[in-house]
């Protein structure tokens, strides 16, 4: 069985030492940028950004969140995992948090 994921927002409770970033899905194991196409959203904290993306989630889905660096190497801000077993559960969130990044955000999403 399958379901459909959609992330609603995210929301940034403290952000890397870089302010932009970008959301990345890995789909079928391999590297699958989703959203934003071509640009990139300032996450200040307390930012509460849109998204609106539908991923297909078949058993676990992993959802990782990347800055967008010009200089250097892109870095992890975190990851959430959404189960298909989540599936009418309603508005859900899950906090996405890099120790090395020293960054947190909430990814608020549901399942149908």
């Amino acid at each position: 069985m399958t379901a459909t994921a959609t992330l609603d927002e995210i929301v940034c409770l403290r952000p890397s030492t870089s302010t932009d970033f970008c959301l990345s899905g890995v789909i079928d194991g391999a590297d699958h940028a989703v959203w934003p196409s071509d640009s990139t959203f300032s996450a200040a904290a307390g930012a509460q950004i849109p998204l609106g993306i539908q991923l297909t989630v078949d058993g676990s889905q992993e959802v990782f969140l990347w800055d967008q660096d010009d200089v250097s190497a892109d870095d992890l801000l975190g990851s959430v995992t959404i189960s298909e077993d989540e599936q009418g559960g309603g508005s859900l969130s899950k906090l996405a948090h890099s120790e090395e990044e020293r960054s947190y955000y909430y990814v608020q999403y549901h399942v149908d």
